[in-house]
């Protein structure tokens, strides 16, 4: 298995630099976005599993049972050497007809209404706390994470279902801020600094800092200035780290006892891809028949109260499968990050499911392709489904696409 993650691995690196290297030409799709993506969640990480996997044993079982189940890493491997290719392909196949991807970037500008609007999105967190029952309990850093035995109090779930829902939105506004040309930089690290404090999240770090060095790379702001890229890169990986070490200190979680669980969880896929991947092969436990979840998917907007049989969120299914629990008997204290392929093999099988994900894929993004702003945002979409499932944040992803691509045609059907 050695042999075949290393195959794995080199082939999967060899597509992944050579869309990176369209940043050099000016050239960079959708495509290469997500090669990009998809290589750092789901093929990097394979090269940490033979080193510490172990330290899944007796804490998840069943991912650990998934990971080191030998058919199940064949069945990965080439599916992901077949998900990078067809990536690949696609990027070469679109090259000179999505050319204005990098141009696009630096267009970016805000007009004063709609920066007000992001920033007052972004500062939500903040206007809900003011709100909650007993507002001195966000004074004190890592409230929730130091009294976590009281989940049910009333500031407690106040917290989980607004606070942190606003968090979500406050974080996709923060990077859509930075992205504008007209920023101020000052704005966007205090920004950071009131959701951090309230939230205490390790993900909104990874999330907000990753988008930043991400924009700035795809933006060519620092082409000439490389140097300046390091620096900025360095000192931003400084102040993550910094920040865990407050945060594992303060709660009690020591680094070195879940370093490697908390890095699977929160910056890798392949371990949701691979117990997917089980569960077809070996039980057919997450969900109760095929497609179950699209209809979610498709249908997210409809109220509970109008349609009772509704079903949830994929992750929900994928977080009680692997605690060995039911929709009856659910977990309720947390919830696994999954992705698109996590789904689509889930609803469709290890061969049906990547294809019709890809057709998705495919589809929305040349609908998307005659706009530059439908283009980024269905590559923002997109980006996002490969890290998450289709949950909030991804969700509000999906809405500013559907509401960017609707204006696009409106404005076509009005210039007939």
């Amino acid at each position: 298995m050695v042999l075949l993650d290393t195959l794995t691995i080199i082939i999967c690196l060899v597509y992944c630099a050579r869309s990176v290297k369209q940043i050099k030409y000016g050239s960079l799709n959708v495509y290469d976005i997500l090669q990009f993506v998809f290589f750092c969640v789901n093929v990097f990480p394979l090269i940490t599993d033979y080193l510490f996997q172990d330290q899944l044993k007796g804490l998840l079982d069943k991912i650990y049972i998934a990971m080191t189940d030998v058919i199940v890493s064949v069945v990965y491997d080439i599916i992901a050497i077949c998900i990078s290719y067809v990536l690949y392909t696609l990027s070469n196949r679109y090259r000179s007809a999505d050319k204005f991807y990098l141009k696009s970037l630096n267009a970016i500008r805000l007009n004063k209404l709609l920066l007000s609007f992001t920033i007052l999105i972004a500062l939500l967190p903040l206007i809900s706390i003011m709100f909650s029952p007993d507002i001195s309990v966000y004074f004190k850093f890592a409230y929730f994470y130091t009294n976590e035995g009281n989940s049910l109090s009333i500031n407690r779930i106040y917290h989980d279902a607004v606070v942190n829902l606003f968090v979500n939105y406050s974080m996709v506004a923060i990077v859509l801020y930075y992205f504008s040309q007209n920023r101020k930089q000052w704005i966007v690290y205090m920004l950071i600094f009131i959701d951090l404090w309230i939230s205490q999240k390790r993900a909104f770090l990874f999330f907000v800092f990753g988008g930043i060095i991400f924009y700035d790379l795809l933006s060519q702001k620092y082409v000439n200035d490389i140097k300046g890229f390091f620096r900025k890169t360095v000192v931003l990986l400084f102040i993550a780290t910094s920040y865990f070490i407050v945060y594992a200190n303060n709660t009690e979680k020591q680094i070195n006892e879940d370093a490697y669980p908390t890095y699977v969880m929160y910056a890798t896929r392949h371990y949701c891809m691979k117990t997917a991947i089980y569960d077809v092969l070996r039980e057919n436990k997450i969900l109760d028949y095929p497609g179950q979840t699209m209809w979610f998917d498709l249908f997210f907007f409809i109220p509970r109260t109008y349609w009772t049989e509704k079903p949830v969120m994929y992750e929900r299914y994928f977080t009680n499968y692997v605690f060995g629990r039911d929709m009856s008997n659910q977990v309720d204290w947390v919830n696994f990050q999954v992705n698109i392929w996590t789904e689509y093999i889930s609803n469709f099988g290890i061969i049906l499911g990547p294809v019709i994900a890809f057709v998705l894929i495919w589809f929305i993004t040349r609908l998307s392709a005659k706009n530059r702003i439908t283009y980024l945002t269905v590559s923002v979409y997109l980006g996002m489904y490969f890290v998450f499932g289709f949950e909030p944040v991804v969700m509000l992803f999906y809405l500013i696409w559907v509401i960017s691509l609707m204006k696009y045609h409106k404005k076509n059907i009005q210039a007939l």
